[in-house]
């Protein structure tokens, strides 16, 4: 039987993730992309593989107190919960930093360039530098992913959310693509 990779890091990814004796801050690790671009993917494969980085994700944040969306609360409770998920993450996300031991990955979608900045200020003024890794993929790829994702029977925190096309085009429509913020295109 075949293994298939669901990702595999580019050296512009490892060579950002560890820490040194020259720059021994904390690293945050920000992703940044539209529905379907393989944030949480590229997430995973960071917390799998570097065992000293903490993921941070609002929907896995969801899914923790509340379990799936559509399933055990109702769709419109979303957005009420996931601005709670914000305020939670961040609150953590500072003790993380203030504890010094962890880096972060931001499993957010960053998807207007005044959260981004806010995020980097939080973590800079923390001790903490921060990478900034946008998910740069076509519209065609991420309606396929998005739709193939939303056929799957087994759902967890990253992939219960419902993205209809529609949403999807919306999410397309008002994203605000870093540039000139020393982000690095995956």
């Amino acid at each position: 039987m075949a293994s298939t990779i669901l990702f595999d890091p580019p050296k512009a990814v490892v060579s950002r993730l560890s820490r040194s004796t020259t720059d021994p801050r904390p690293i945050v690790v920000m992703t940044c992309g539209i529905a379907g671009s393989g944030k949480s993917t590229l997430s995973k494969w960071i917390i799998s593989n570097y065992q000293s980085f903490q993921r941070l994700s609002i929907d896995a944040w969801i899914y923790k107190k509340y379990g799936l969306w559509g399933k055990y609360y109702p769709a419109e409770k979303y957005n009420a919960y996931q601005e709670e998920a914000e305020v939670a993450l961040r609150s953590e996300f500072i003790s993380l930093l203030r504890e010094g031991v962890h880096n972060v990955v931001l499993d957010f979608s960053f998807a207007f360039r005044k959260t981004r900045d806010e995020w980097k200020d939080i973590a800079e003024s923390n001790g903490a530098r921060w990478v900034l890794f946008y998910l740069d993929v076509e519209a065609d790829e991420l309606r396929r992913r998005v739709i193939a994702r939303n056929l799957l029977e087994n759902k967890d925190g990253d992939s219960a959310f419902l993205v209809t096309v529609e949403v999807l085009e919306r999410y397309i429509a008002g994203f605000e693509r870093p540039d000139g913020e020393d982000e690095i295109v995956l």
